[in-house]
């Protein structure tokens, strides 16, 4: 009994000590690809941002950046469809146009250097296999240091084809 229990044991160590390497080899893979990624942002390297992009990017803040699309979420944002409304259709936005027209609108010259600042970065998994990944960025925005906040970007990537590909961007609060 006590040879199957160390036996029991010391495969669960090995599996485990496994699963911890694979999960810091893609941590390490993960942190590469943000590292070229923020370097595109930078640099406004649009053809790179895109190889690096899915197809669409869901970008909830893009929805109402122009007064008449304000109005027009304004017309729908009290009804039963809004969410589903939001982040099916108007949150998604060609990847190319997104580049184009929408992220740099969030940055200025000194904020746009918190991409590769590592005290301004922390990274996250949302799940266990690290397919979905994230980057959450320190804006340093003064109207919110204002308001005794901090205002946060949240880069959104997703492991398809065996590479960290850019998803989604976010805003918080």
């Amino acid at each position: 009994m006590k040879i199957c229990t160390h036996i029991l044991a010391i495969v669960l160590t090995l599996f485990f000590n496994q699963v911890s390497a694979q999960q810091n080899e893609n941590s390490k893979s993960f942190e590469l690809a943000w590292k070229i990624f923020a370097n595109a942002v930078i640099d406004s390297n649009t053809s790179l941002l895109a190889k690096l992009s899915l197809d669409t990017i869901k970008c909830p803040l893009c929805a109402e950046n122009t007064e008449l699309e304000r109005q027009a979420m304004n017309k729908i944002r009290f009804t039963k469809s809004y969410p589903d409304t939001l982040y099916s259709y108007l949150a998604k936005i060609p990847t190319e146009l997104f580049f184009k027209n929408e992220l740099y609108s969030f940055f200025n010259d000194k904020t746009i250097k918190n991409l590769i600042n590592l005290s301004k970065i922390s990274f996250s998994n949302l799940d266990s296999l690290d397919k979905i990944c994230e980057v959450h960025v320190l804006a340093d925005d003064p109207l919110y240091k204002a308001k005794g906040e901090d205002l946060q970007w949240d880069f959104q990537f997703q492991f398809v084809d065996n590479e960290y590909k850019f998803v989604a961007f976010y805003t918080t609060p």
